[in-house]
């Protein structure tokens, strides 16, 4: 698949430049890939997964990552900054990510998110968010049988406003500057979830991300969004790793807590248990824009009083957990809304592991 030739050759260029480079020799050592692995897109990809782990705990592993991956994208891709001047506004945002781990944004206007919400109503739901995930279901059999639905990668770079939100100078230029990398889009994602499910599961229990050395999402609501329409919630603080280390000092056993830490799902009380720390519930009207690092705990709320529409674009530094997800090809027939502008430089290294010209 030329995708998975695409992910092979990326993060071997990326090895042999880590090789090439005493800085960053050290980063060599942990992300050397087996001999027999070497054309296996996924043993690669866990490889790095792996590796990121170190992100958790020391601040100069990630820091030394993000140099070699900026190094890497700038003197062999010879990618440039996608955003050359970042608005003055996006320090203060960026601030608030390294402290707290998120912002709110200036919202996205009740027009827009109302023609993106028509768009999504439009297209046909799955039960899985990949290019792999079977056939669509119908949105009532979903709402009545699932916790989410989800929609397909063309449909979600096709909806009308999704690529202007994830490539305008604001956005992209608070991920620029917090990845300290030239940002590439690592997920798009766009899903329901329903109100009637009878339990919280999955991603709608507390759980930390490690998606990429670093990583941001932005989130988009496209419905109101209160206290029971199933609300971002976020534990402040628990994306830094000093929050973490105290953490695991005062646990009874710091390898219990590590076992806890690198758990899929947490309960509620474990999360208070372990940080001590108020979550913060994300709310507002259809067209309510945050970023989060989610490195730190989260989740989604499960709703309770009506469903919730929201989309994602995961800004990262090398191409992991899109294996699935196929190249979109850009036309003006079947992608009439997805601009030239998308897969031409300097964008075009940002979304190249989605779009396709």
């Amino acid at each position: 698949m030329a995708q998975d030739a695409h992910i092979i050759r990326w993060y071997l260029g990326f090895q042999n430049f880590l090789q090439s480079h005493e800085e960053f020799r050290p980063l060599a050592e942990v992300t050397a890939i087996d001999p027999a692995d070497m054309r296996n897109p996924e043993a690669i990809r866990l490889k790095h997964a792996h590796a990121c782990l170190h992100t958790l705990y020391s601040p100069p592993f990630e820091e030394l990552a993000l140099r070699a991956l900026n190094a890497y994208a700038r003197t062999v891709h010879h990618a440039v900054p996608p955003v050359p001047e970042p608005p003055a506004e996006a320090e203060d945002h960026i601030a608030a990510i390294r402290e707290t781990g998120y912002a709110k944004l200036t919202p996205i206007g009740d027009d827009r998110a109302a023609e993106m919400k028509r768009h999504f109503e439009a297209c046909p739901v799955y039960a899985k968010s990949s290019a792999e995930a079977g056939s669509q279901i119908p949105f009532a059999e979903a709402e009545e049988t699932l916790n989410l639905a989800h929609y397909a990668d063309a449909d979600i770079l096709n909806c009308p406003h999704f690529l202007d939100i994830a490539l305008s100078p604001l956005h992209l230029g608070i991920a620029q500057r917090f990845l300290g990398a030239i940002p590439m889009i690592i997920t798009c994602a766009a899903w329901w979830s329903f109100a009637r499910a009878d339990q919280a599961r999955d991603a709608q229990l507390f759980h930390l991300d490690l998606d990429d050395y670093r990583f941001l999402k932005l989130f988009v609501y496209l419905t109101d969004v209160d206290d029971g329409a199933g609300p971002h919630v976020y534990v402040p603080t628990t994306q830094r790793a000093d929050t973490l280390l105290k953490a695991r000092d005062a646990a009874p056993s710091a390898p219990d807590f590590d076992r806890w830490l690198g758990k899929r799902r947490k309960s509620d009380q474990e999360v208070a248990d372990a940080f001590g720390i108020q979550p913060d519930e994300i709310t507002g009207p259809a067209g309510t824009v945050f970023v989060a690092n989610t490195r730190g705990v989260h989740k989604g709320l499960l709703p309770t009083s009506r469903n919730r529409l929201i989309c994602q674009i995961v800004y990262g530094v090398t191409p992991q957990r899109v294996e699935r997800h196929l190249p979109v090809i850009r036309s003006e027939t079947d992608t009439p809304n997805i601009s030239p502008r998308c897969v031409e430089p300097p964008f075009d290294y940002v979304t190249q592991l989605y779009l396709k010209g």
